[in-house]
């Protein structure tokens, strides 16, 4: 109860501090707010961080952003909540990503990236980004505009190419470590160009990217034929569970604790499990349970693009 009293007042300090220092820009746009490329070019010490349990557009535009960071000569810290996953540990100095900040440090500018509610981040960023100005950088509808300055285009197909046009407007020389991030964070996001969120702008930076020297086979090999043996064991657990329900047109999935526990119990290994029983015809929404500690259960929900699963989640 002490630990949940302390979260809850860390979540009210952060957001009575942005709250009355948010700037009134126009948030939800294509074109990158100058303030945001101003403070970033003005900042000498940054923080980074994404969403916890971060997926390819996550990691892909923060690294993206450290590498152009740390070539700028500026002073960078990169911080996630949670461990890299294993299929995104390939990418270029993944290793210098921490799952704790130093007490002490201070920062001009922390930055965030994928992450459309603050908490996602959870409470050790909140504490040390409290006294940066927060640069929030996101394309997700829901965004809850916790930043200092909030770019968010909900047009972008993933992060990672507002991160492109980010570098491009600091006249940032792409680099091939750099390209990669970014092509990690379209590949995964537009689920290899097959999503519904594919389109012409994620396609062109792609190309520009595959002309620095971006390797498309070497890229999916890592994230896609790269598995452990423990995700096929789970896999093959979790598609016993499989129920049908709604006429036919909604499929749910469920790993208890033994069988999360059993097979490594890394959450890493649950991402992209969804997208089997969203594969079947006439599937229009897909659910996964998980439990990942004992009575904590966390829920993933995936549409074909005819329902709005962001407004299923709010009544969850």
């Amino acid at each position: 109860m002490i630990t949940l009293l302390k979260w809850e007042h860390t979540l009210k300090t952060f957001s009575q501090n942005y709250n009355s220092r948010r700037k009134n820009h126009n948030y939800y746009q294509k074109k990158i707010p100058d303030h945001l490329t101003d403070a970033i070019i003005s900042g000498k010490s940054f923080l980074l961080s994404c969403h916890r349990n971060p997926d390819g557009d996550a990691i892909g535009s923060m690294m993206a952003m450290a590498l152009a960071l740390i070539a700028m000569n500026k002073e960078v810290t990169i911080y996630n909540v949670s461990p890299i996953p294993y299929n995104f540990y390939f990418l270029p100095e993944t290793h210098l990503c921490s799952q704790s900040i130093l007490a002490d440090k201070t920062f001009d500018i922390a930055m965030s990236f994928d992450s459309p509610l603050a908490f996602m981040m959870g409470e050790e960023f909140l504490n040390a980004s409290s006294n940066a100005q927060l640069l929030n950088v996101d394309h997700h509808i829901n965004n809850e505009l916790y930043g200092t300055y909030n770019w968010i285009d909900t047009e972008a197909s993933a992060v990672g190419v507002m991160v492109y046009k980010i570098l491009r407007k600091l006249d940032v020389d792409l680099n091939l470590d750099m390209a990669s991030c970014i092509y990690c964070s379209i590949i995964t996001d537009t689920g290899s160009f097959r999503y519904g969120s594919t389109n012409e702008e994620a396609m062109r930076v792609a190309g520009k990217l595959l002309s620095i020297g971006v390797d498309p086979w070497y890229m999916a090999k890592n994230i896609y034929e790269s598995h452990p043996i423990e995700r096929l064991t789970l896999m093959a657990d979790t598609m016993k569970t499989l129920t049908i329900s709604a006429e036919n047109r909604v499929a749910t999935l469920t790993i208890n604790h033994s069988t999360f526990m059993k097979n490594k119990g890394d959450l890493s290994l649950i991402d992209g499990i969804i997208n089997f029983p969203r594969s079947i015809r006439g599937i229009e929404i897909a659910i996964l349970f998980y439990e990942f500690q004992p009575g904590m259960v966390g829920i993933s929900i995936r549409s074909k693009g005819n329902v709005n699963v962001t407004e299923i989640g709010k009544l969850l």
